[in-house]
């Protein structure tokens, strides 16, 4: 049977031995330059643009075909370490969608480079309206990675959370919320199922040094309404401890909890999950 996750990704480019032009998520300091950073040779790192105009679609940047002097987009040129290119190049179509990118061969400098345009970019796509944001995509500007966490941390801590079923349901929107921000993040990054996607979200450094910080806090058992077994938090088990978030996540989903006994839970695992969610992109976009 076909995987539908990987029959949705890229092909490798024609010539692998050619440096890459990123100017979306593969950039340095942005989500997912961790996975191609071992392969990347860091002495050739070069900050470069193009008269190319950048779009977005679905939230991530897609270059438009056609040179043009009025429009330029920043990036950077990556060269691959010799017999690391194909892994990265592996890595960058693995990640991607053959419905949103394809590959073309540009010239840089007086190079050739390869680099990703969007598929029919007059098609579901929008001009980006910040300037600044036109012309060099920072992705620690996604909505659900900036205003959303202050929303939720602010809500958070505000004062209005007390007895009733108002205040609860306040706290589940937030956490539901929190999780579309950590599915956002997870998708755009791993590209896989959601089980994979969690599993290796739960991999990552950040969280897992993030759960250590709360080991001796009390942490009460949860149930699934799916199949009625218990989730527990493991300072030990990342991928244990995030199937002990995520339940709280599925069981508002599925059921719409309103117990008034389940609200000091459901509050921590929120504390807990903004916390290293915050920690996680603070690493991201400032990993060089």
């Amino acid at each position: 049977m076909t995987n539908n996750f990987e029959y949705r990704t890229l092909e490798l480019p024609d010539d692998i031995s050619l440096p890459f032009f990123a100017y979306g998520i593969f950039k340095p300091r942005q989500v997912a330059y961790s996975k191609i950073k071992n392969h990347v040779d860091a002495d050739k790192i070069t900050a470069v643009k193009v008269n190319y105009l950048m779009k977005h679609r679905d939230g991530v940047p897609i270059l438009v075909d056609g040179e043009n002097e009025y429009h330029h987009t920043e990036g950077t040129l990556l060269t691959f370490r010799p017999g690391h290119e194909k892994d990265a190049y592996y890595t960058i179509a693995r990640t991607l969608s053959e419905k949103l990118y394809e590959w073309k061969i540009i010239m840089i400098n007086g190079k050739r480079v390869n680099a990703l345009f969007g598929v029919n970019p007059d098609y579901g796509s929008d001009y980006i309206e910040s300037r600044s944001e036109r012309v060099n995509f920072n992705g620690k500007n996604d909505p659900f990675f900036d205003d959303a966490l202050k929303l939720i941390e602010k809500n958070l801590n505000s004062n209005n959370h007390s007895s009733g079923l108002e205040p609860f349901f306040e706290l589940q929107m937030n956490y539901m919320l929190l999780w579309s921000a950590i599915e956002r993040y997870s998708s755009i990054k791993y590209n896989k199922s959601k089980g994979e996607n969690n599993r290796r979200f739960a991999k990552q450094k950040a969280f897992r040094e993030g759960i250590k910080k709360f080991e001796d806090e009390y942490h009460h058992p949860v149930f699934s309404t799916d199949d009625l077994k218990m989730r527990e938090f493991d300072a030990n088990d990342a991928f244990k401890t995030l199937n002990y978030y995520y339940t709280f996540r599925c069981n508002i989903v599925h059921r719409g909890k309103s117990m008034y006994n389940d609200y000091k839970m459901l509050k921590t695992a929120a504390d807990e999950l903004l916390e290293i969610f915050k920690n996680i992109l603070e690493d991201t976009f400032n990993e060089k």
